[in-house]
Parts: C-alpha cells; sequence; structure tokens
C-alpha cells in the first residue's frame, strides 16, 4: 500500500465497523514502526544510507500523525455521542417523573423511585454503556499509537545523532 492509499484508508471511517477501523489503524500503525526498524543499525553504515533511512523516518512519523489525527477525531466523535447517550438518559428519566403518577410516588421509598427511574432509562444506559466502551477502546488505540510515534521520534533523534557523528568523524579522517 503507498503512502497516499495509507493516509486515505485511515479517513475512510463509519461509525458501523468501528471495532474493524481500530484494528486496521493500529495493525498498519504497528506495520509502519516495525517497517522503519529493518536495516536501520548496521555498524557500517554511510552517510547516504543514514540519510534514507531518516528519509523514511520521516515517512512513517507523519502515516503515524495521520493515524493520531484519526483517531483523536474519532475519539472526539465518541465524546460527543457519549454526552448524547448521557443526556437521553437524563430525558428518560424526566419523562418518566413527570409521566408517573403524583400519588403512587408518595408511597414508594427513594430506593423504589430510583429503581423505576433506572428501569425507564434502561435501554439508554444500554446505549451509553456500549459508546462508553468503544471511547475507552479508542483511547487505547490512540495511546498505542502515540507510543509507537514517540518511539519513532526517538530513533529518528538518535539517526540524526548517528548522522552527525559519522559526518563528524569523515571529517576528522579528511582533516
Amino acid at each position: 500500500m503507498t503512502e497516499e492509499q495509507d493516509l486515505r484508508a485511515a479517513s475512510d471511517f463509519t461509525w458501523s465497523d468501528l471495532d474493524e477501523q481500530l484494528v486496521k489503524l493500529v495493525s498498519r500503525a504497528r506495520d509502519v514502526r516495525q517497517g522503519v526498524r529493518e536495516g536501520l543499525y548496521g555498524p557500517d553504515q554511510g552517510p547516504e544510507a543514514l540519510h534514507a533511512h531518516l528519509v523514511a523516518h520521516r515517512r512513517a512519523l507523519d502515516l503515524l500523525e495521520a493515524y493520531l489525527a484519526e483517531l483523536g477525531n474519532i475519539r472526539a466523535g465518541l465524546e460527543l455521542r457519549v454526552a448524547a447517550a448521557q443526556a437521553a438518559i437524563e430525558d428518560a428519566e424526566t419523562d418518566a417523573v413527570v409521566e408517573g403518577s403524583p400519588w403512587s410516588q408518595e408511597f414508594m421509598s427513594a430506593q423504589e423511585r430510583n429503581a423505576r427511574l433506572r428501569g425507564e432509562s434502561l435501554e439508554q444506559r444500554v446505549q451509553q454503556r456500549r459508546e462508553e466502551r468503544r471511547l475507552a477502546e479508542v483511547r487505547m488505540a490512540h495511546e498505542y499509537v502515540r507510543v509507537l510515534h514517540r518511539g519513532l521520534e526517538g530513533s529518528r533523534n538518535d539517526l540524526v545523532q548517528r548522522i552527525k557523528l559519522v559526518t563528524l568523524t569523515s571529517a576528522l579522517e579528511r582533516g
């Protein structure tokens, strides 16, 4: 898959297949990170080879940043959905109180009233829990890709230092 296809695939998102999309994003991010490692630590690499690795690191970092942005957008959307689900619970409970007979509530304990309200909003509570679970999964995926990105950035910094060292060593050998 080319870099452009990879970026386009990251933005092809639908709520109905969120789990599948998360698996794809995380596995692509892991593949990007592992792909950059191959051949990186050869002891006798010259400046040209090291520069090629540096360019590969930049491409990989760009992809990981795109994945982080996509996961951030998904997370923000899910946070809105969780808030909407909470509002739906509150609305269902308010409707249950308004529609309930005032006479019957007089003879109910607080625990019975709360149980009745929870029963009236059960469907909305199930939906909220589902959205919260999805949000937790997206947060975990975002954190995983962020760690991959941070690791790759550290590796890139090491590579820059190696390039400087090789350049300095070759300058000292010539001088």
